[in-house]
């Protein structure tokens, strides 16, 4: 914030030491009608305007800016205009979309998050080979995460365990036998029948975890990952004892995320129209918008929050590079589907004076207007104008501020000594 603040500051002095010393200079011919009119002002004639050309008249009188023009003339030399990167841009006609804003939060999407539970009632150990995992690793589709020791006490798996592994050696050795015609077929269905009832009571003993994941020596239980993305959470410190049906990890695919949109109940009326959005995330200025990410409309929430009074609206769009992290606040605009032409200015053409939207426009090389405006829709970095400019009308679109600045110093004071 203090540099932020010292170098506003060293560019209002430099501003004000430029146009200062421009005071001193004599004027051009082209600056002598505007010299007689602020002169004939300052001794009060009831014509100002009187040495204006027409063109001057009905930009200052008459034209768009009319009564909205404040603080006069600002005066910005062409040197300090390069040196501070200021930058013009004509006030065109765009298709404009009727937008309304609303909070949003990021999260996984919901057919792209599963979660790790236990089993059945055992201590939560690391794996050996992998160690302890952690929130953020990426893990993929059938990677160990941990070992849960059953606890034999209240499970009794180690015997239905011994009983599966001997059915189930029994099962191949008779496959094998059958397979080179040294027993008939009739034993190797009894045995597969019987290895399938005895897979049935160990899985059940194992609340209803897989057999093969128990090491082979039976001692622990293997927990993998059922997908392939990242540990999200782990709600657990290993060496712990957990019960059947806990929860123990989080694993998100955060290739594509959900955008959840809590919009108001006022605003409900609006949502039947909805196609897409565009959003920033946290305090970045950003901005992204749903159709770029390969976003659709997932739903439209019919019920309204009897506690927060807002209507969930559910985009799931591409999360390239994992920008979007899930738990994000984001400020979302949502875009209706039918757009009107109006004039329009970028974003950053506007700026905020005690709540009022004003701009910069040039009036000529040199000379700047601070104007009024009366804004409408803003449609992702464009502001549609309802008055305040024309079509054609070049407004500062970069470095605005820094050209408002010169209003501290009125086009007056920067003639003063010129002759009349």
């Amino acid at each position: 914030m203090k540099n932020t603040t010292y170098t506003a500051g060293v560019a209002a002095i430099a501003i004000l030491f430029v146009i200062g010393c421009r005071g001193t200079e004599q004027p051009s011919s082209a600056k002598a009608p505007k010299e007689t009119v602020e002169h004939e002002e300052h001794e009060g004639h009831e014509h100002g305007f009187v040495g204006h050309t027409e063109d001057e008249h009905d930009h200052e009188s008459e034209g768009a800016h009319g009564d909205e023009v404040h603080d006069g003339l600002i005066v910005f030399p062409a040197e300090l205009q390069r040196e501070f990167g200021i930058r013009m841009s004509q006030v065109e006609r765009r298709s404009i979309h009727q937008t309304f804003r609303a909070m949003g939060e990021i999260k996984p999407a919901g057919s792209r998050e599963a979660e790790v539970i236990a089993p059945f009632a055992g201590i939560l150990m690391p794996d050996v080979e992998r160690g302890i995992v952690r929130p953020g690793e990426r893990v993929t589709k059938g990677e160990h995460l941990a070992v849960l020791a059953p606890s034999t006490e209240e499970t009794g798996w180690s015997q239905l365990l011994n009983e599966y592994r001997l059915s189930k050696a029994e099962f191949e050795r008779s496959r094998e036998l059958v397979e080179s015609g040294a027993a008939a077929p009739r034993r190797l269905q009894e045995a597969e029948l019987d290895l399938g009832q005895k897979s049935s009571r160990l899985r059940a003993a194992l609340g209803g975890a897989d057999p093969a994941s128990l090491d082979s020596l039976g001692h622990t239980y293997h927990l993998t990952a059922p997908v392939t993305g990242i540990l999200s959470d782990v709600h657990l410190r290993f060496g712990q004892h957990v019960d059947m049906g806990e929860h123990l990890f989080n694993i998100v695919d955060p290739t594509r995320v959900w955008l959840e949109v809590q919009v108001p109940v006022s605003e409900t009326q609006r949502l039947e129209g909805i196609q897409d959005a565009y959003f920033t995330i946290g305090g970045y200025q950003t901005i992204y918008r749903t159709a770029d990410l390969n976003g659709r409309l997932i739903t439209v929430g019919g019920i309204l929050d009897p506690v927060t009074r807002r209507v969930p609206v559910i985009f799931e769009l591409d999360n390239p590079q994992n920008a979007f992290k899930p738990g994000s606040y984001a400020q979302v605009y949502l875009r209706e589907g039918v757009a009107h032409e109006s004039l329009a200015i970028p974003q950053s053409a506007v700026l905020d004076e005690d709540g009022i939207p004003v701009a910069m426009v040039q009036i000529h090389d040199e000379d700047f207007r601070k104007v009024v405006l009366k804004v409408g829709a803003r449609d992702e970095d464009f502001v549609e104008v309802l008055s305040g400019l024309e079509e054609n009308d070049r407004v500062v679109v970069e470095g605005a501020y820094k050209v408002k600045l010169g209003a501290n110093q009125p086009a007056a004071d920067a003639h003063a000594g010129h002759g009349h």
